[in-house]
């Protein structure tokens, strides 16, 4: 995987999503970073990379995720006490998924939108539905040709349920870009996180802004609630290392204290938990790239143009650390070991992301400190 993508220069070329992009251009709308191509795009990531996935940006999001945690731990006793036996949380996977939400909305449009609250705004609520509708009529709008959509409903559906994300998304931001107005006329800078410095920055239009927000938006949420969602879950099948998760991030931080991110960093089996559920459960397992030369793997040619499709089961080749299999278990140790090898060409091929994985940090710990029995 490292030799095909380093062969690629600036501007890889990826899967074409051409439903997504066919609705941009039917509706007159910009790209955003997954479904730009080129120079556009290279431009779009430079701009967005800067508050978003770079490390030592994402904690500047810490206190908006640690007051979408508390609000989440609410939102669980709430739903335990609905329960019969006052213990069980009903469909888990949906109340990770709201929480993520709510998480990724208040860092990208500056804004809560109430996914955590016990009535869900009607408008909030709308706005989920399409994203699920949108997910779950793009897989009939890719799978069947064109000629289909003139006789089946999936077509409109799915343009339908992207311009219900769009409109959502484009009140917020022209709110938004009130705001600044208001304080620019008062001679005052600007406060405010990833939207402020979007729309103060001038790099991007606003256009450009709306269609990365949107995307980013729809890549933030899954990743971020399944990882947990599966970390819990290994967690319960092991009692062993859940206590000592438990004992390391009550030694660190003491029940009722809100952590920070100098005390995530003090926490090497938390960061082994959330790593190894990436690494069994990527958030991309598939790849793809069109190769922009010829390119010789593994003794095979391939010429320009030729279409690959990686899968990536594992971010951390367990060949490269001497392991022979996967293992469908935690493998703690596996990342000790990592610490003992030079990564620095590794490293960029991971692919562990970085804003969920904070949002993954804090929310975990604060599950553990509050709600361990």
């Amino acid at each position: 995987m490292e030799k095909m993508m380093r062969q690629e220069g600036k501007y890889p070329m990826r899967y074409d999503m051409a439903e997504w992009k066919e609705h941009r251009t039917l509706r007159g709308l910009a790209c955003g970073p997954l479904t730009e191509e080129g120079e556009r795009w290279y431009h779009l990531r430079q701009v967005l990379n800067k508050r978003m996935l770079k490390p030592a940006e994402a904690v500047l999001y810490a206190d908006v995720i640690n007051e979408v945690v508390s609000d989440l731990m609410v939102h669980l006793n709430n739903e335990r006490e609905k329960s019969p036996s006052g213990v069980v949380v009903k469909d888990v996977a949906n109340q990770l998924y709201r929480f993520a939400l709510e998480g990724i909305s208040s860092i990208l449009f500056e804004t809560r939108l109430g996914c955590l609250r016990k009535q869900i705004p009607a408008k909030t609520q709308d706005f989920i539905n399409s994203i699920g509708r949108m997910f779950k009529n793009f897989v009939f709008v890719n799978a069947l040709p064109k000629w289909t959509r003139e006789v089946l409903p999936f077509w409109n559906r799915y343009l339908e349920s992207w311009d219900t994300i769009f409109a959502f998304g484009q009140k917020l931001i022209d709110k938004r870009m009130e705001e600044i107005t208001a304080q620019l006329k008062d001679g005052e800078n600007p406060k405010g996180e990833y939207l402020t410095y979007l729309l103060s920055n001038e790099k991007l239009s606003i256009e450009e802004v709306s269609g990365s927000v949107a995307e980013l938006l729809i890549a933030g949420v899954d990743t971020t609630s399944n990882t947990l969602a599966w970390t819990l879950y290994h967690l319960a099948k092991d009692n062993e290392i859940q206590n000592a998760l438990f004992q390391e991030v009550m030694g660190v931080v003491p029940k009722g204290q809100i952590p920070t991110t100098e005390d995530v960093a003090r926490m090497p089996l938390l960061k082994a938990v959330i790593k190894e559920t990436l690494r069994l459960y990527p958030v991309v397992p598939i790849n793809s790239r069109v190769a922009v030369n010829d390119v010789i793997i593994e003794g095979y040619h391939f010429p320009k143009g030729h279409s690959f499709e990686i899968e990536r089961e594992n971010h951390v080749d367990l060949a490269y650390l001497k392991h022979k299999e996967r293992d469908s278990n935690y493998q703690f140790s596996l990342w000790e070991q990592v610490k003992k090898y030079s990564l620095s060409s590794l490293a960029a091929f991971l692919g562990l992301p970085t804003m969920e994985s904070t949002m993954i940090f804090v929310s975990l710990r604060r599950e553990l400190a509050e709600l361990y029995p």
